[in-house]
């Protein structure tokens, strides 16, 4: 289903735009991360449709919500209709094949970290009762929560404990879909479980992604906070992206590490290559059309990336010497020569969980200022970076 861009939603962008961020004078209070502000709109309707999302829209039938979702996995054709209805009513008749729910949910099980994170975007992480990879949640509320017995493991991947879950009684369990015979959708619905597919992973930009915040602000009747953050959120980012896209000298860049002597690096189409476009570089792979990674020798990788300025997503390396561990060569770019190699690890959950890949996916507006800053760091000298880090020297030079 094509988005448009409604009025309503240019209008409150270009209202936010300027008016809670500066992007030039480090972080507003508006900008760090867990204190973006509540805004009072008042009833915005659901017929805000998606403003940068393809995978999901809402409408509304009287008091019903109605919301439909598409584009579960590479390939699917299958939309999904889920229609909201009071809690205090009866289910609704007259919506043959869809999933009927009673909002506002109480008790919500995860099985991922993202979708932790839109509910903690929308101060509703308290009616999260269960998480699937627990330990790698970096949400320091979420966490505390489960210490004290509040929020239970509901197991890892595919290994999901059904019997848990089915103890937890939750109102839904928001899950994803793979396509194949591990789904767990058809296993819970079986089980007389609700569930919810969310598709975010598949969008194909940051705000995009974002943006299933409000579906998420639908299930737990926060509609008018989700839309009112998240285009205080998308506000900055398209500050960002307009001060970048009039800069004259853009960094060259390289992304992607070596893993048993090959090269992983995101392909052209990719969505940190969007990331890196959006903050002023100039992608070594941009001519490439994969939208995954691209497997490469070194050879090929350096003939591209011998000069490129700045090297992100150096993956497991903490210190440029493990960098060097990983493949000797890597050495002989001018990125680690100059010592411009930054990783996304400054935020990690005690188990070692990226909170990039948590947090961030709410807030792609702090990644996208984290990247800008490492590419232009003369801009932001009191900006303190969310995610990215830059890598320290190596322990010892071996040039």
């Amino acid at each position: 289903m094509k988005t448009r861009f409604l009025p309503i939603a240019a209008a409150l962008i270009f209202c936010l735009t300027g008016v809670f961020f500066s992007c030039r004078q480090g972080p507003s209070p508006a900008s760090v991360l867990g204190q973006v502000p509540v805004l009072d709109y008042g009833k915005i309707p659901l017929e805000v449709e998606a403003v940068y999302a393809k995978n999901f829209s809402l409408s509304e039938s009287g008091e019903y919500k109605i919301l439909r979702a598409w584009n579960f996995w590479k390939g699917s054709s299958d939309t999904v209709t889920y229609v909201l209805y009071p809690r205090e009513q009866a289910p609704p008749a007259g919506f043959e094949g869809a999933v009927t729910i009673p909002y506002p949910l109480r008790r919500i099980v995860c099985l991922s970290t993202t979708q932790v994170a839109m509910l903690s975007f929308l101060d509703a992480d308290s009616s999260i009762c269960g998480v699937s990879g627990l330990a790698n949640v970096y949400d320091e509320k979420v966490r505390g929560r489960a210490e004290a017995g509040l929020v239970a493991e509901v197991g890892d991947g595919q290994r999901l404990d059904y019997e848990r879950i089915a103890l937890l009684k939750p109102d839904l369990v928001l899950a994803f879909g793979m396509g194949n015979s591990e789904d767990v959708a058809p296993k819970l619905a079986k089980m007389g479980i609700p569930v919810a597919l969310t598709a975010e992973y598949l969008e194909e930009t940051p705000l995009g992604r974002a943006e299933w915040v409000r579906f998420v602000g639908a299930l737990v009747d926060r509609d008018s906070i989700a839309l009112a953050r998240y285009l205080a959120v998308a506000a900055e980012y398209e500050s960002l992206v307009k001060m970048n896209l009039d800069r004259e000298k853009r960094p060259l860049v390289m992304a992607g590490a070596p893993d048993r002597g090959t090269w992983y690096v995101p392909g052209g189409n990719s969505f940190v290559a969007r990331m890196i476009e959006d903050a002023g570089g100039r992608y070594v792979w941009k001519e490439s059309v994969e939208r995954g990674s691209l497997a490469l020798g070194f050879e090929a990788v350096f003939e591209k990336a011998q000069n490129a300025d700045v090297w992100l997503d150096v993956v497991y390396a903490s210190d440029l010497s493990e960098v060097a561990a990983l493949d000797r060569r890597a050495q002989r770019f001018k990125a680690f020569q100059d010592g411009e190699v930054y990783n996304y690890d400054r935020r990690l959950s005690p188990r070692g969980g990226y909170d990039i890949f948590e947090s961030g996916t709410v807030n792609p507006h702090l990644v996208l200022r984290d990247l800008t800053k490492a590419f232009f760091p003369e801009e932001f000298p009191d900006f303190e970076p969310v995610y990215y880090r830059k890598l320290g020297p190596p322990a010892q030079d071996a040039r």
